[in-house]
């Protein structure tokens, strides 16, 4: 897995190999089992947990109790607490794998450290966060903007393998739909596609 790590550094060509062997020294590789929670609500946790194989799933409880799945994270993609990085105070989700899940697992305070002193790593980790920001925005929009036909639609084009690994109550969840309705818009797709 250590060299899954290296192809998601190397990515970036500006990094130098003093960089890159930096960056690495701050990684741990974790396992995580179906079911298993890498993040709890109120936990503060600084990790940035980068997916190298399997899937991540971010939800939080509504105040009824129902659970609302947030971010669906699979390979390449960052998951952690937003709320821990950015306000220091504890996590409103809880992250946990769907899959058995690889990580490549750092504190953000000491990556952040170690961009303090190189501008490759600064640069680095910017892009990174301003790949971060446009998801979020990305997904917001998603929400806000179109209705749920739409939101399966765009999810089957932008991430097709996606629909088919994440099991349909947590599907149905991130597209803010019922199981059932789910099963109706996918239903409706299947019948146009015939017609």
């Amino acid at each position: 897995m250590l060299d899954k790590v290296k192809e998601f550094v190397s990515a970036a060509s500006y990094l130098g190999p003093q960089d890159m062997a930096a960056m690495i020294q701050l990684v741990s590789i974790r396992c995580f089992k179906t079911g298993e929670v890498l993040l709890r609500v109120d936990d503060l946790n600084h990790n940035m947990y980068v997916v190298l194989k399997g899937l991540l799933r971010s939800h939080v409880i509504k105040t009824n109790g129902e659970e609302r799945t947030v971010y669906l994270a699979s390979e390449g993609m960052i998951t952690g607490s937003s709320r821990t990085f950015v306000t220091g105070s504890a996590s409103l989700e809880t992250v946990s794998a769907i899959e058995d899940t690889w990580v490549a697992v750092a504190d953000r305070r000491r990556f952040e450290e170690l961009a303090d002193e190189r501008p490759g790593v600064q640069k680095f980790y910017l892009d990174q966060m301003k790949k971060t920001l446009f998801e979020a925005v990305t997904r917001l929009e998603f929400h806000t903007v179109m209705s749920p036909m739409e939101r399966y639609q765009g999810l089957m084009k932008e991430r097709p393998a996606l629909v088919q690994r994440v099991p349909q109550i947590y599907l149905a969840s991130y597209l803010g739909v019922t199981p059932v309705s789910l099963s109706r818009i996918r239903a409706r797709i299947a019948s146009e596609k015939k017609q």
